[in-house]
């Protein structure tokens, strides 16, 4: 097991934040969650996949709780198909773009695992993607940041994550969102149809991750091509003046 600094994340939260590694793997170690071995005040986090659930139990013994279980949709190459091009207009970011798509980050999500944590405060999550896509804006994440336009006005974006996979390049949707002004009229759908038509039919594997609790993104992807690729459960501690906080 390996406990590692998100220093990024523990700057949104104004506290140290750990991410608990290979807990599926190896026994939890005897020491790891007594109050005596962790900062006054810390957030850990981990992911487990969701069959392992005596490791579940394990770690909520000692103060972790679920907040989130995150799906994650894939398509190989060789299940891919052509796409159907959308009639959005759909752009890589320009300068103008900025605040418009920093305030559509900041606002639209609802389902995420920090919106969900009952001990992290919304606005505190939202700030959290708004950076999230700051970083991509600044060239410091990702592959690139694309926005959808209504009238040359933001209505919602896609960033993208480029990584390797057993020698295998993969896309991934890091984040997808859309302005609640613009709701309801096909813009997250024209979005993936644009991350299809751009990457996909190049042997490379397209995939994408969301909440169970997203009714509307566990509708979107499979009707786009996506298929159902694994599922884990998202855990998170908060520990305040060297106690386990219970919520």
């Amino acid at each position: 097991m390996e406990i590692v600094a998100d220093r990024w994340l523990g700057e949104m939260l104004g506290c140290p934040v750990f991410q608990v590694r290979g807990v599926e793997n190896f026994p939890l170690e005897i020491g790891f969650g007594k109050e005596t071995s962790t900062p006054d005040r810390a957030m850990y986090y981990a992911k487990i996949p969701t069959h392992n659930v005596e490791r579940v139990r394990q770690l909520s013994a000692i103060g972790f709780y679920v907040v989130d279980v995150n799906v994650t949709f894939a398509i190989e190459p060789q299940q891919q198909k052509q796409s159907a091009r959308s009639e959005t207009a759909i752009v890589e970011i320009r300068p103008d773009d900025r605040d418009a798509v920093l305030e559509i980050a900041a606002s639209c999500f609802q389902s995420s695992r920090f919106h969900l944590d009952p001990l992290i405060d919304n606005t505190i999550a939202d700030r959290i993607k708004g950076e999230w896509v700051a970083n991509y804006i600044r060239k410091q994440r990702g592959e690139a940041l694309f926005v959808a336009l209504v009238e040359e006005r933001p209505a919602g974006f896609l960033a993208v994550l480029r990584s390797q996979l057993d020698g295998k390049l993969v896309y991934t949707i890091d984040l997808i969102g859309v302005s609640a002004a613009f709701r309801r009229r096909g813009i997250g759908r024209s979005l993936v149809e644009f991350f299809l038509d751009r990457y996909g039919d190049r042997g490379h594997r397209l995939q994408v991750g969301t909440q169970i609790a997203n009714r509307a993104s566990m509708r979107l992807y499979p009707r786009s091509g996506f298929t159902f690729y694994s599922s884990a459960y998202v855990l998170h501690k908060h520990v305040e003046n060297g106690q386990t906080l219970v919520v």
